[in-house]
């Protein structure tokens, strides 16, 4: 009687600890559920604000802030009459029924603070999301209902380490008890439609840990709580079969064990010393389970602590990074806005760097920028704000300033401590000096983004100068550098630097938006002038066609590009494929085909190697002309033919064998560099994208300055990715060396 009364002590102590080790589990999952569905205020707020100013910035706000979210896909918004007014992606459209929408909207019940309903998904196929639907609230009042995809792909990814054995299960549950998704060996399971209704008590109404234990008859233990503030549960259940396993098996031996002492009284004993030792294993074994518990939660503790110092801040300097440098600024020039003090961004850059990094090696460089971190914390007041935008760049936001000339003094102090030899590096003592470029709110920019970008022009602007020293912005840098007079010049002197061989060329990677791979290069044609510096083709070109020297470019051009595809080949390089814009100048002449034949032969230029671009314009007012006759020929001889400068004018093509010449369409360059300056200019893309995706050609976004467009292109469908936020153009020399170094995979 006294070994059976230790038997059932033993197995209640087993269920208590294995309540107590439930219930601290599903208190920790329902706290980082409840974060994380709370991360829809952010979306509520962005949406809000739409709802009452619409405007498009917002919406690409709204997208940019589901990109850098994992625990939402995607957005839907409705009014209340079921009329969807948005949706971030086009790849689905859902209808909701009306009375979702009613529940959606109706005041909370039962004590809720948020409200939040959820839309049943069809049990036929498997789901990676879960429809949430959410009240969208202005003055207090729902106007609205927005639909958020809550990805059970991030949950997985967040359960997977957690150790239930092997009948253990997660599950996410309505309040009432019906299960949405179950989680089980570390993946999803669905369809199974369990109801646990019966097990649950009312103490969950009240946010309290409920752990109830059943008994052999219905198989398994339950622990649950309810998610703060959302009408969902988090439960963990595990089969009584498992964790009684090892107490049963003892309680059927030492009932054997006791048949016998009533035979042999000196065994009892011995039996009796086993049996406690093997007691003391088996809480030994409880408690091991319970430590790995308790880890798997700190693990998860300290994940999410992570994924928040790594969103907020620079991994190598500790400094702001851009997205938080960007919310803090947004915040002060509020701040400004009713101050009425001197506010002003600094976008810095450090000279010599990369010459620093090649020479000395990347180690060195990391610790220069650490220590120009440390150095610009040290000159900067507590109020002003610092950040990394990764590289070589800082920029920072000076806040309340009395007048302009206190400006002048800090940037001056920058410029002075930065420029001070670094003797606290490894193994060397190096000097480098800043270019700064200051853009003052709100005469130059009334938007972080406006000033940040007018900042940018100023510090170049300094670099120009002669480095080392600040640039106050000024509307002319963002026209030409070169006057009328000077213009005019260009023209006649083009022969001469033809024969001088003053023309470069510069070679900008092609990447595919989805993976970031390299899969093309575009020729750019440069001019060296002795007193004008390095010019741009735009700059040149307009007066090279009125001297008539376009098809004299664009056969030099053509040559040197098929010279170093030839010396990449000798050196066993493989190239990449790359493209030429060629003039209608030159692709008019009967010569052009005889020409490009002749360099094919004399280099071996294989024809895949090669790619003919022309303009929107030529290729529309072609057909029928010597131009579509001359591209169809060497569209014949293999050569891929890409669309350039489009603008959604391609619809005036009515001939399909027209289209058929073409491999890509690349948008305007115009078009991308307005995305982030004027936010309607998304409308004129969204067009051009329309116009183009009948004819089935990838899409190429060109002269992609920053990140936001580079996320807002991806998300309009951009297949490829050209410009200075991917990589930027790479002269002659360095070329082979960046072709060298790719990563080739079989269809590059």
């Amino acid at each position: 009687m006294l070994t059976l009364h230790q038997l059932e002590r033993n197995q209640h102590t087993l269920l208590v600890e294995l309540e107590r080790g439930h219930a601290n589990l599903v208190s920790i999952l329902a706290q980082n559920l409840s974060q994380i569905i709370n991360q829809k205020q952010m979306v509520e707020l962005l949406v809000a604000k739409w709802l009452d100013q619409p405007q498009p910035s917002l919406l690409e706000e709204i997208n940019q802030l589901l990109y850098q979210r994992h625990a939402f896909n995607r957005l839907a918004l409705y009014d209340r009459d079921g009329n969807q007014r948005y949706q971030s992606s086009v790849s689905q459209r859902p209808v909701i029924d009306q009375n979702l929408l009613d529940q959606c909207l109706s005041p909370p019940e039962n004590g809720e603070e948020e409200k939040v309903v959820i839309v049943p998904l069809n049990s036929s196929g498997f789901h990676w999301q879960l429809p949430l639907l959410f009240p969208v609230r202005i003055n207090q009042q729902p106007q609205a209902v927005m639909l958020l995809e809550l990805d059970l792909g991030h949950l997985v990814n967040l359960f997977q380490q957690l150790n239930l054995g092997q009948t253990g299960k997660l599950f996410l549950l309505t309040q009432e008890g019906r299960e949405l998704v179950g989680f089980e060996s570390g993946g999803l399971v669905q369809g199974k439609n369990r109801n646990f209704a019966s097990y649950l008590s009312k103490e969950h109404q009240e946010g309290q840990v409920t752990v109830r234990n059943y008994s052999a008859a219905r198989g398994f233990h339950l622990s649950y709580k309810k998610i703060s503030a959302f009408p969902l549960l988090i439960a963990v259940t595990q089969d009584l079969d498992e964790i009684l396993a090892g107490d049963r098996q003892q309680q059927r031996h030492t009932i054997a064990l006791l048949s016998v002492l009533t035979l042999m009284a000196l065994i009892a004993a011995g039996l009796l010393l086993r049996f406690i030792h093997n007691s003391q294993r088996y809480l030994e074994t409880l408690q091991q389970l319970n430590e790995q518990n308790q880890k798997a939660a700190h693990e998860l503790e300290r994940q999410r602590q992570h994924a928040e110092q790594v969103a907020s801040f620079d991994a190598l300097t500790g400094l702001y990074n851009r997205r938080l440098f960007v919310t803090l600024a947004e915040k002060n020039l509020q701040q400004a806005r009713r101050n009425g003090r001197v506010y002003a961004v600094l976008f810095m850059d450090l000279d010599r760097f990369k010459q620093i990094n090649d020479t000395f090696g990347h180690a060195v460089g990391d610790q220069l920028l650490k220590s120009v971190a440390h150095r610009l914390n040290h000159c900067t007041r507590e109020g002003d704000v610092v950040a990394r935008f990764g590289g070589d760049e800082f920029v920072l936001l000076l806040t309340a300033m009395a007048d302009e000339d206190n400006l002048i003094e800090v940037a001056h102090k920058i410029i002075d401590d930065l420029s001070h030899p670094y003797e606290d590096l490894a193994t060397v003592s190096l000097q480098s000096t800043p270019s700064l470029g200051i853009a003052i709110y709100p005469g130059d920019g009334e938007t972080i983004e406006a000033l940040m970008r007018n900042a940018d022009a100023a510090m170049y602007q300094s670099k120009r100068a002669g480095r080392g020293r600040a640039t106050f912005f000024d509307s002319r840098f963002n026209a030409s550098r070169l006057e009328p007079a000077a213009r005019q010049t260009l023209g006649s002197s083009l022969s001469a630097a033809l024969a001088s061989q003053q023309l470069r060329i510069f070679y900008q990677p092609v990447v595919r938006a989805s993976d970031q791979r390299a899969v093309g290069l575009e020729a750019l044609l440069r001019w060296r002038h002795p007193v004008h510096g390095l010019l741009h083709a735009e700059g040149f070109l307009p007066e090279a066609q009125k001297a008539g020297l376009l098809a004299e470019l664009d056969q030099w051009l053509l040559k040197q590009v098929c010279r170093h595809l030839w010396e990449w080949r000798t050196n066993s390089v493989k190239p990449l494929p790359v493209s030429v814009n060629l003039s209608r100048s030159f692709l008019d002449t009967p010569q052009c085909l005889e020409f490009i034949r002749a360099l094919q032969q004399e280099y071996g230029i294989l024809a895949p190697d090669l790619v003919i671009e022309v303009s929107e314009a030529d290729f529309i007012q072609s057909a029928g002309d010597p131009l579509h006759h001359h591209l169809a020929a060497l569209h014949q001889q293999g050569l891929a033919i890409d669309l350039d400068q489009y603008r959604g004018r391609l619809s005036l093509i009515e001939h399909p064998a027209h289209n058929d010449l073409l491999r890509r369409i690349k948008l305007d360059g115009e078009l991308v560099r307005q995305l982030r300056s004027y936010p309607h200019e998304s409308a004129a893309i969204a067009s051009a994208l329309s116009s183009a995706r009948p004819l089935h050609r990838p899409i190429d976004a060109v002269a992609v300055e920053s990140s936001d467009q580079l996320a807002s292109l991806k998300m309009m469908g951009c297949d490829h990715i050209q410009g200075h936020a991917i990589a930027r153009p790479i002269n002659e020399k360095e070329i082979i060396n960046y072709l060298a170094s790719l990563p080739r995979t079989p269809d590059s």
